[in-house]
């Protein structure tokens, strides 16, 4: 399923999130959903302090991830595609293009 824009996201279901920081981008490994003001882990129902997604995802037609023998970190499509895919993304969504 391909990324939307975030200010397209649905305040009635659970989405998988993808944000933007320092370390590059990364699709949240927990569902989330959007309420008023904000975010909050739909799993937890904790609010979620200065997130920042920049697009989201059905979160029913993505498979959830797989952890790493450690039990760290998320295993997936790889940052560098994933970081293709949402530049892509931004840019449509800049030029007025339909996803």
């Amino acid at each position: 399923m391909d990324w939307k824009a975030i200010d397209t996201a649905p305040f009635d279901r659970d989405v998988e999130l993808a944000v933007i920081d320092g370390a590059g981008v990364h699709a949240l490994a927990f569902p989330c959903r959007r309420v008023f003001g904000g975010w909050v882990n739909a799993e937890t129902k904790k609010r979620l302090y200065y997130l920042l997604p920049t697009h989201w995802r059905d979160r029913s037609a993505v498979p959830m991830p797989a952890t790493s023998a450690s039990g760290g970190e998320t295993v997936g499509a790889s940052p560098e595609a994933l970081t293709r895919r949402l530049a892509a993304i931004h840019r449509a969504s800049s030029r007025g293009n339909n996803l």
